[in-house]
């Protein structure tokens, strides 16, 4: 991630903090991001485990979240693919 997606980020959150009308919209808001951040954590961890040590922790937070669903995608057909035929994933 380029430092310019980052900025832009932070913006959205910070206008979408500010439409916000009242507590209970925000604590849904929050809500909503502590899911996502939980599920965005087993992404990279899975795709850490994937790729054995060939992709650092720090490498697999900078993809960018089309790579990372791309990425997940292919190891999701290669598990497919290791049931179909018994071969070990390992």
């Amino acid at each position: 991630m380029e430092g310019g997606d980052r900025v832009q980020s932070h913006n959205f959150f910070r206008s979408k903090l500010l439409s916000l009308t009242g507590a209970e919209e925000l604590a849904q808001f929050l809500t909503e991001m502590q899911k996502d951040q939980k599920e965005m954590r087993k992404m990279v961890i899975r795709i850490m485990w994937h790729m054995r040590g060939s992709l650092s922790r720090q490498e697999a937070w900078s993809l960018s979240p089309d790579e990372r669903q791309d990425i997940v995608t292919l190891i999701e057909e290669h598990r497919d693919l290791t049931e179909k035929t018994g071969l070990a994933l390992l």
